[in-house]
């Protein structure tokens, strides 16, 4: 990641770190105890953190979009740039999804397991745009949502010169699909339609000249109008919560971002940072096996099973992390060879 000129930004990586962790034990604390029913109102009494799926996801987003812009605004091969993070995500998430899936068969995960055949198309990275076809973890939604957004972006970058029209089209596309039947609802993944505002959001935020706004804020009527028709829609698809999560990851994110966020760069959020696609992928159905095996074999559920859920699916994720770029280096020299 970078910030303000060329050096490596530990703060941004802190915060990646940070938006994992608490996505992380969203998915194992309050999302485990909806799905299988574990003390429901105990969890949700004692652990208010119906929220932090969608903080952490937010803060990802704006991350993303953020950077997506000075990295790769300049190449106009919108195939090209699309293929190479596709290949650049690709060994993790079929690593992960491998590992998902075997563990899968043990029988600790009712009603989130799938097929061979489910297995073979998520491989392909598409699922999430063919009708009918479910994830090997569900939470990687946010990967085939990632992508569609890169898309859109680097075509709107491409043929339409970051035109603010552009944006408005593609939102007031995402609005049509979400008043379509249910035949059209692919049409509305396709667009990212539950996105579009974080996307808007973050792109004219990023063309506001904060620095100066006393002095240049007719300039930037345009964009705080943007703003406000992002925060908009993205409440009236997510609800009120949502406009507010926004604002706040924004602020966060821009304190990393000018370097004045000290505190994530501590070792543990800035490694966690380092870790988290791999963290990312692995962890959910990996930890809910885990902790419904506990709960088998001791008869009840208990809190403390998410300790080891998470040390397990954090050992998995830094195994990956480091055996990656093994296999790239491997492959490349095959290919090279050949």
């Amino acid at each position: 990641m970078k910030g303000n000129g060329t050096e490596r930004n530990r703060q941004i990586e802190g915060l990646r770190g940070f938006a994992i962790l608490i996505i992380v034990f969203f998915h194992l604390i309050y999302r485990y105890s909806v799905l299988y029913q574990v003390d429901v109102e105990m969890q949700k009494k004692e652990f208010p953190m119906s929220w932090w799926g969608d903080f952490g996801v937010i803060i990802f987003l704006i991350i993303s979009i953020w950077y997506l812009h000075p990295e790769e605004k300049k190449d106009n091969r919108v195939l090209t740039t699309l293929k190479n993070r596709y290949i650049k995500l690709w060994p993790a998430y079929a690593i992960c999804i491998t590992i998902t899936f075997l563990l899968s068969g043990t029988g600790y995960l009712p009603g989130r397991a799938v097929g061979l055949k489910t297995y073979l198309i998520n491989l392909t990275l598409l699922e999430g745009v063919i009708p009918g076809v479910d994830y090997v973890d569900g939470a990687h939604w946010y990967l085939t949502t990632l992508l569609l957004i890169t898309f859109w972006m680097l075509l709107i970058n491409r043929w339409c010169r970051e035109s603010n029209w552009a944006y408005v089209l593609w939102l007031l596309a995402c609005i049509v699909f979400r008043f379509l039947p249910e035949p059209f609802y692919i049409g509305g993944k396709i667009l990212a339609s539950e996105y579009v505002g974080v996307v808007i959001f973050v792109v004219n935020a990023k063309r506001i000249k904060w620095e100066d706004i006393g002095r240049t804020w007719k300039e930037n009527i345009a964009g705080f109008i943007m703003l406000f028709i992002a925060i908009v829609y993205m409440v009236a698809v997510k609800g009120s919560g949502y406009g507010y999560m926004m604002c706040v990851s924004l602020g966060i994110f821009m304190i990393c971002y000018r370097r004045k966020g000290r505190f994530l760069e501590n070792y543990i959020f800035t490694y966690t940072g380092k870790i988290s696609y791999p963290l990312f992928l692995v962890h959910q159905n990996v930890s809910y096996m885990i902790e419904n095996f506990l709960t088998e074999r001791f008869g009840k559920y208990s809190l403390t099973f998410v300790v080891p859920a998470f040390a397990v699916s954090y050992s998995l994720a830094i195994a990956i992390y480091y055996i990656v770029p093994r296999i790239r280096k491997v492959a490349a020299s095959f290919i090279s060879d050949t």
